[in-house]
């Protein structure tokens, strides 16, 4: 049982990956800033980006709380924490900053501040980046795509004492309890229904921390910080109990069916002038509104996605091995390349259609080469890029 739930977790931790770097690859051509952008956009990948923004990253999170989970139980918590500082904050601190983030700092500041100095001549200047403010980025330089090494460093760290807790045989039992009281609302021939009950207070947890600390899309703060360890303890808490396991495997129809109800609300609000929920300039009760419905699509979309992934990916083997091994550095690479990729493409008078073909295609081919001959045969350069 064990095997198959990490085999699903890889297989996920490999499609977000995948869908990371579409997400960016649509981050040229839509209205939300970035560091690169094409002159016309698209309606129909802003949408795409909306979508995908609503469980990307707290899938990531979540994930790596029922990974903290599982492993827990088989090193000591200094061994957990020297495995997380190798894996997240070598690779941001070497490869990161000296070779990855000035390059994307330089066509940032192009983009943003007309900047017209060759890259060689900036390249100093990215160091005076160093961020002293009191934020989840302190003594972190520029960070582009790897703040979530960061984030997630800082998140696991927090989360470490209650994993912890959630590992005692009280805890374990706790939950079970609630979770089988919950059940016990729903008569026992409605099997998935009775499932999303036991997951309820997850879902009202995800919309008050929402709704509480209100994170900006695209603005990694104490804000976002919250949520996504919300996220990693409920990925840990979903590990403690066989009930509250397979709890999304049992209801992903119905929870597959509240993603779809709030994500549709939630464009309907930002397409129809109701409300902009990427300003935060709202009435409180728009808020109130707008926050309830986003955290359902968030919770919806991520344990749908546990569910769909439980009940229909295929067995793992060694290509799956291969490709989770490799999401790391792909992660770690894929934006750098997108954007030296675009610099050559967005110029050109082609459609978006064609530019975005060539981005994404050029660029995941040389991932995939970078990764499988520069990364993959050298030992230093593959813990240089947080592989195991």
């Amino acid at each position: 049982m064990q095997r198959e739930r990490l085999e699903y977790m890889d297989w996920l931790r490999v499609l977000a990956t995948a869908a990371v770097v579409l997400f960016h690859c649509c981050m040229f051509f839509t209205p939300v800033d970035w560091h690169m952008k094409n002159a016309t956009t698209s309606t129909a990948l802003f949408l795409a980006v909306a979508v995908m923004d609503l469980w990307l990253m707290p899938l990531f999170f979540l994930l790596s709380g029922m990974a903290s989970w599982l492993s827990l139980g088989g090193r000591s918590p200094w061994r957990y924490v020297q495995e997380r500082s190798l894996r997240l904050l070598i690779p941001y601190y070497g490869v990161g900053v000296f070779v990855l983030l000035p390059p994307q700092c330089w066509f940032d500041r192009i983009t943003h501040a007309g900047l017209t100095e060759s890259f060689l001549s900036f390249y100093p200047d990215y160091f005076s980046t160093l961020h002293l403010g009191p934020s989840p980025f302190f003594l972190g330089f520029w960070s582009g795509h790897l703040w979530f090494l960061r984030m997630l460093f800082l998140v696991s760290m927090a989360g470490l004492p209650i994993v912890l807790a959630l590992r005692s045989a009280w805890a374990q039992g706790w939950l079970e309890r609630r979770a089988e009281a919950l059940a016990g609302l729903v008569p026992s021939r409605r099997t998935g229904l009775q499932a999303l009950v036991t997951l309820t207070p997850f879902l009202l947890l995800v919309s008050a921390m929402d709704l509480m600390l209100r994170p900006m899309p695209g603005r990694f703060t104490w804000e976002s910080f919250g949520c996504f360890l919300t996220h990693f303890i409920i990925g840990a808490c979903l590990m403690t109990s066989p009930r509250l396991r397979d709890a999304p495997a049992r209801a992903w129809a119905w929870l597959l069916g509240l993603a779809l109800l709030c994500t549709l609300l939630y464009l309907g609000m930002m397409l129809g002038g109701f409300a902009s929920p990427l300003t935060g300039d709202l009435p409180y009760w728009k808020v109130v509104l707008v926050r309830l419905v986003r955290g359902g699509g968030i919770f919806g979309w991520v344990a749908a996605l546990l569910g769909l992934g439980m009940r229909f990916l295929p067995a793992g083997g060694p290509a799956l091995r291969a490709m989770a091994a490799a999401a790391m550095p792909v992660y770690i690479l894929h934006q750098t390349v997108l954007l030296i990729i675009g610099a050559f493409v967005i110029p050109r008078d082609w459609s978006i259609a064609g530019k975005f073909s060539v981005i994404a295609v050029v660029s995941s081919i040389l991932i995939v080469l970078l990764v499988r001959y520069a990364i993959w045969p050298y030992r230093w350069v593959r813990f240089a890029f947080g592989m195991k």
